[in-house]
């Protein structure tokens, strides 16, 4: 993939903006996210999330569902776009 690291964030930001206003399902925008966590190298801005689209699918039979991981991707997506926003608005005063 020939993006650098800062449009990789900002896609990933993107995607977690999709997820909160309701654009893009919160299953598959942590999914989206996840496979960006694993192309940077697992960051730490995207460790909640990378943890999260891991146990979304294949942990049924330990009791977690898709759906049950939905509130934690809601928060997540939350602080994403948060941390980035904070990060914007310094570099820009």
């Amino acid at each position: 993939m020939g993006r650098n690291r800062e449009e990789l964030f900002e896609q990933a930001v993107s995607l977690a903006q999709q997820v909160l206003s309701g654009v893009l399902d919160p299953n598959n925008g942590c999914a989206q996210i996840g496979k960006i966590n694993a192309l940077l190298g697992w960051p730490t801005e995207l460790s909640g999330l990378g943890a999260i689209a891991h146990e979304q699918s294949g942990h049924e039979n330990f009791g977690i569902t898709a759906e049950d991981c939905i509130p934690d991707i809601l928060k997540e997506c939350k602080n994403l776009v948060q941390a980035f926003s904070s990060k914007t608005s310094k570099g820009q005063s």
